[in-house]
């Protein structure tokens, strides 16, 4: 099971409300609801099940939206001194 200490910030926003199609058609509509924001860890431990070496000292910052994960840095070291090292993004999360 991964470890490790964890500082994150969202932002969760609704837009402006939409006006109704007609005047005799209801009340407007809610306006779409926008989540971003990033998370930060530090001391961290992982394994992956196929793979036989757990890393330790990880740090990494992710950042994300409503349409993609972003890897900005994860770093980390086995015991046997290999490194790890990645970026990337995932998504599109639709």
């Amino acid at each position: 099971m991964p470890t490790g200490i964890v500082t994150s910030h969202v932002n969760v926003r609704r837009g402006p409300p939409s006006p109704p199609p007609g005047p005799a058609e209801g009340p407007r509509q809610p306006g779409p609801i926008t989540v971003s924001g990033s998370m930060d860890f530090r001391e961290g431990t992982a394994a992956y099940e196929s793979f036989p070496y757990e890393f330790n000292d990880m740090t990494g910052r992710f950042e994300f939206d409503n349409n993609q994960i972003k890897i900005v840095s994860v770093t980390g070291q086995s015991k046997t001194g290999a490194r790890l090292q990645a970026h990337g993004s995932i998504g599109p999360l639709d």
